[in-house]
């Protein structure tokens, strides 16, 4: 069976909830982030100084006739 931790590390996110809509045919799936630092883009230094968090969102295309939707929550960190 194929699960979310084939396509990311199994200690980055964690999986908060699963929801099926059967009237609209969607499944969306909400999960987190664990990641405790991060490295700068710009400079490659790591930061753990937690800024905030934002919801990021992918919909990919249906699945056995189903809208898939993954809502991600991460986090923003700041040197």
């Amino acid at each position: 069976m194929l699960t979310f931790q084939h396509f990311y590390e199994e200690d980055s996110l964690d999986l908060l909830d699963v929801n099926q809509d059967k009237e609209e045919r969607k499944l969306h799936y909400i999960l987190q982030s664990k990641k405790t630092s991060s490295h700068c883009p710009n400079c490659g230094k790591v930061s753990s100084r937690k800024h905030s968090r934002y919801c990021r969102t992918v919909k990919d295309l249906p699945f056995i006739n189903y809208k898939v939707e993954l809502q991600i929550i991460v986090r923003k960190f700041f040197l």
